[in-house]
């Protein structure tokens, strides 16, 4: 990551410091912040303030993730401030917003949200100041507003699903039993989108942590659905509507922002459910069930964090993050896993056992980690 779309983004902040143009600055620093915080939130301390020196540091130290998090917030700020949507910016090129830096603007926003609320556990406090000025600054209104990185209809930039089984011919993805039966359970419009019918024309998942040639025959299992996987013009999300209203939603029940967290919680099902284009009727009913109707208080929250999980789907790193901070679902590992829980974080690279050795074990240290391998000690975020 670092020698590429890192390093890509880093060019984009020179270039827009060298030139005087501060929107490619802040475009640069908006994507350069989302990549540093889904690395940081899988591994915790990482190389952040001395990367980017080229030859003048080969060995960066790792900085804490407290330290990357405050990075972060200030950098979305900054970005924010400085778009000018009168400004020069990108004639061509902007294949997430077609060069609206209006949007762009909204999404620095959003993405600070999304940030505060990962640390309601440990930073209470952090969380609260900074989702309050994300969103009075102004956050995504609409599901046009996403972020969402635009594939192409030609090679070689098809979504990389529909790549996988018509390109490379191949068949490598498949639905997980986990939310499949969740999804069933709460007749929830969205399973027809996320997955098709396997061949008796049932919906099913694989179960996780299963031996190779173990479960049921790959005939009886749910591919992804046909929206990714036989459109090859498809988006992958990096940040939606939906969840922008489920964080406030949260932040609300908090009490930390204005707003009904009621109203937030099923304008954000709904939001989901609209951007696969799912029809009225059918999201009223789903919203109408007892189980779906908000609740609040401690209950609140816990719909909020199913529902957001749910919502997350192709999103997995941050579908991941969200299960580490709030615990829902209670997912269990499979039967042939080797851990008894869901792995805290992703291990360090093993280049850096050889390339910055000193640096990597004082940041394993650091954290308490039994190895740079360590999986399943939590990370920082989690306030665990």
């Amino acid at each position: 990551m670092y020698s590429g779309p890192l390093e890509d983004f880093q060019r984009i902040i020179n270039k827009g410091v060298a030139a005087g143009v501060p929107n490619w600055e802040a475009v640069g620093r908006i994507m350069k912040s989302y990549v540093f915080s889904v690395m940081t939130d899988a591994m915790g301390d990482i190389p952040y303030s001395e990367a980017f020196q080229e030859r003048a540091l080969l060995t960066p130290k790792y900085d804490t993730q407290q330290a990357i998090y405050t990075a972060l917030f200030a950098d979305l700020a900054k970005a924010s401030q400085q778009i000018d949507p009168a400004g020069i910016g990108f004639s061509s090129g902007d294949i997430m917003y077609g060069g609206d830096m209006t949007t762009w603007q909204k999404f620095a926003n959003s993405l600070r949200l999304r940030l505060a609320m990962h640390l309601t556990n440990v930073a209470p406090a952090t969380a609260q100041s900074e989702a309050l000025a994300a969103v009075t600054a102004g956050v995504f209104a609409s599901n046009d507003e996403s972020a969402q990185l635009m594939y192409l209809a030609s090679a070689p930039n098809q979504n990389p699903i529909y790549t996988n089984v018509h390109v490379d011919k191949r068949d490598d993805y498949g639905m997980s039993k986990t939310l499949v039966d969740s999804m069933r359970s709460w007749n929830d419009p969205r399973l027809p989108i996320y997955a098709q019918p396997n061949d008796t024309g049932a919906y099913e998942g694989l179960p996780n942590g299963l031996n190779d040639g173990a479960g049921p025959e790959l005939k009886y299992i749910s591919r992804f659905g046909t929206f990714w996987r036989e459109t090859p013009a498809a988006p992958l999300a990096l940040l939606t509507y939906s969840e922008v209203l489920f964080l406030e939603a949260e932040a609300a029940e908090r009490g930390w922002i204005t707003g009904n967290a009621a109203q937030l919680y099923a304008d954000a099902i709904r939001a989901s459910m609209e951007q696969y284009g799912i029809a009225t009727t059918a999201i009223d009913a789903y919203l109408a069930q007892p189980r779906v109707v908000y609740a609040g208080g401690a209950a609140g929250l816990t719909q909020i964090a199913y529902q957001k999980w749910v919502s997350l789907f192709m999103q997995g790193m941050e579908g991941w993050t969200e299960v580490r901070r709030t615990g829902v679902p209670a997912l269990v590992p499979g039967p042939n896993a080797k851990l008894t829980k869901i792995p805290e974080r992703l291990p360090y690279s093993d280049n850096e056992a050889v390339l910055n050795k000193a640096n990597l074990d004082a940041a394993v240290a650091a954290q308490h980690f039994s190895s740079s391998t360590d999986l399943t000690t939590p990370l920082w975020f989690t306030g665990r």
